[in-house]
Parts: C-alpha cells; sequence; structure tokens
C-alpha cells in the first residue's frame, strides 16, 4: 500500500488546521501529537483509507468490538448492519449520515476536511492497520459508509500522519507501508 506525499507538515500546522476545524477534543488530540517528531500531508488510496484503524472505546463497542477487527471497512461494515442506531453518546448512525449527505449532496467528488493520523501502536496493528485516526472518526466512518453502500465513488482523501519513521529527505512522493 502507498499514500502519495504531498508535503511535509509539522506539529503547528497540524494544530492550527484542527483549531479552524473546530471541535471539543483539541487539547486530547495535541497531547497525543506532540510525540511525534514527522508530519506528513498526504493523499491516501481507496486501500489506505479503508486500512486506518478506528478509534475503540466503550462508545462504540458495537462497531468497534474488543479484539475484533478496527480496520475502518469492518467498523462501516458492521455499522451499516446496524442501521439507524445510535450506538453510543455521540454516536447516532442515522445523524452522522444524515449530516454527511447534507454536505456531499453538492458535490459527487466531495474531499473530507483532512483527516489527522498517527502511527498505530500496540493493539491498533492487531489487523494490519499501520495508521490510527486520531481526528476524523465521525466523518471517515460516514464517508466509508456511504462508499460501502453505494451513494458514492471513493476519491483520494486528504489526511495529515504524524509518525515517527523519517520518510526520507527530502520527502518522497509516496510513502511505503
Amino acid at each position: 500500500m502507498t499514500a502519495q506525499v504531498i508535503q511535509r507538515s509539522s506539529l503547528a500546522e497540524v494544530e492550527r488546521f484542527l483549531l479552524a476545524l473546530g471541535g471539543g477534543n483539541h487539547s486530547d488530540n495535541m497531547s497525543v501529537l506532540w510525540r511525534f517528531r514527522c508530519f506528513y500531508l498526504l493523499r491516501l488510496s481507496r486501500e489506505d483509507f479503508f486500512d486506518l484503524v478506528f478509534l475503540q472505546s466503550k462508545a462504540v463497542g458495537e462497531i468497534a468490538p474488543q479484539s475484533e477487527d478496527r480496520r475502518l471497512k469492518a467498523v462501516a461494515d458492521r455499522a451499516l448492519t446496524l442501521g439507524d442506531k445510535i450506538v453510543g453518546p455521540n454516536w447516532d448512525l442515522s445523524a452522522i449520515r444524515g449530516k454527511f449527505r447534507a454536505l456531499t449532496m453538492a458535490t459527487s467528488n466531495y474531499g473530507l476536511p483532512a483527516l489527522v493520523l498517527r502511527d498505530a501502536q500496540d493493539a491498533e496493528r492487531a489487523h494490519g492497520g499501520s495508521w490510527y485516526i486520531q481526528d476524523g472518526n465521525h466523518r471517515a466512518l460516514a464517508y466509508a459508509m456511504a462508499i460501502l453502500d453505494g451513494t458514492i465513488q471513493y476519491s483520494p482523501q486528504l489526511a495529515y500522519l504524524a509518525t515517527q519513521n523519517l520518510h526520507g529527505e527530502p520527502a518522497p512522493d509516496v510513502i511505503h507501508r
């Protein structure tokens, strides 16, 4: 699998992006991201996108159960099977899909706001995913569900990657995982 590197980035750039995006978990994200030494802006292939590792918490236990595949495709498949269900606080599958549909009605080649990824660690790597979704689980899930149910076709998505791995000097065109 490969992801195209658009440019090198920095923690400051990722923080500016997250602040502009809004959301209530900025301090949580920054407390994790500062530990990484390399940052890139990537263009994700469909395969890269579906292999991203999804959040695992009690709130999303029905769609991302412990000890089961947490890659985005598996999580989205489970969510589609559940239908319009509330799986936990802030995880109303119907509302997540509805908000996404409203955003994508105007364009067939919709681009998500960039996801923020980091190297997957320990149990996050159990099913092969290399990158964990640090920020953007809701929008990634909605987009994945829309692709899998045939509502839209995948178009390459942007993501910031925080990693310990320096991928060459200068940044290569492609990161091989």
